[in-house]
């Protein structure tokens, strides 16, 4: 992966990030390493702890959104499973977001799915 291409990649988490926190979700941690991948964003929404998919893509959020295969759903999943796990959080309402990004000269656009993906 080139090296503007992953600091777009963390801009972007960085803009995903500030967006949730406008919205009112509680950043709690970024970028965590499972076996599974990275959780790229832990929030608080409510009583509910949010997992949040950032996904990039130069060429707009609908490239964003179809970059989501199945096999990084079944990650992302198995993500959210050891995640659980790990910070006991058996009866906690757990929910996987995407916050499709995307970049288009200076200007930047975010699209939110809250429960993109099934736990």
């Amino acid at each position: 992966m080139p090296l503007g291409f992953l600091s777009a990649g963390r801009r972007a988490e960085r803009r995903a990030a500030r967006h949730l926190s406008r919205l009112g979700f509680r950043i709690i941690e970024r970028n965590i390493r499972t076996n599974h991948g990275e959780i790229d964003i832990v929030a608080i929404e409510d009583d509910c702890v949010v997992l949040v998919e950032v996904r990039f893509r130069r060429e707009g959020a609908a490239a964003a959104l179809k970059s989501l295969d199945a096999r990084k759903i079944r990650a992302m999943r198995a993500a959210a499973v050891e995640y659980r796990r790990r910070e006991r959080l058996r009866s906690t309402p757990l929910r996987i977001d995407l916050v499709a990004v995307s970049r288009r000269g200076r200007s930047w656009h975010l699209d939110h799915i809250r429960a993109a993906v099934d736990t």
